[in-house]
């Protein structure tokens, strides 16, 4: 998974560590969108710098600009750095806020922003079959509880199925979901959950 290649790359940890005792006003240094949500083909990497204090937006952008220029050559893909601060994480118009306490992979903490916070993220799918014919149905159902030796995704992925229709379904595998459904046709909608 790009996602466990990426975070467990010793020399942008060595970047980002370096970066961080440079600059005593950031909190810490991490990944969002896409590709913490397991989507393989990306176009970009999200990167946030999370500040420990109210910085203005020239000083936020000079920061962005700093690490870009450090850690440019360590990827193929484009690069977008957000500089924020906890002022941007409690401003209600501030658009990224919800994707970025959900989905961040915090780099120096070693773990996600909400489970720093006490919370899981999960992706709750409802799905209806009403448009299938009898034996896609089953095809699905053997794709998504397995048959045989075929595990299905339910275990492979570790999801969990909660009721008729509705899957809860881990930040790191719901693009993989998402593109079951579509390749399968099934009509499907999508809930962002917080779980503690």
């Amino acid at each position: 998974m790009i996602l466990e290649k990426l975070v467990n790359s010793p020399k942008l940890k060595s970047i980002i560590d370096d970066f961080i005792s440079l600059h005593e006003n950031v909190w810490d240094i991490g990944i969002y969108g896409s590709i913490i949500r397991g989507k393989i083909d990306i176009n970009d990497i999200d990167i946030v710098i999370i500040l420990k204090k109210i910085l203005n937006i020239n000083e936020k952008l000079k920061l962005s600009q700093d690490l870009k220029f450090k850690i440019n050559d360590l990827f193929n893909e484009k690069i977008d750095i957000k500089c924020i601060d906890m002022n941007d994480l409690i401003d209600d118009n501030f658009l990224g806020r919800a994707g970025i306490i959900a989905e961040t992979f915090l780099i120096k903490n070693n773990k996600t922003m909400a489970n720093l916070f006490g919370f899981d993220s999960f992706y709750i799918f409802e799905y209806t079959l009403k448009d299938l014919t009898k034996s896609e149905k089953q095809q699905f159902l053997y794709a998504l509880n397995g048959r045989g030796s075929n595990k299905g995704l339910i275990k492979s992925d570790n999801l969990e199925h909660i009721g008729g229709g509705v899957l809860k379904v881990p930040l790191v595998h719901s693009e993989d979901i998402k593109e079951f459904f579509e390749k399968n046709k099934i009509s499907y909608k999508i809930k962002k959950a917080l779980i503690y």
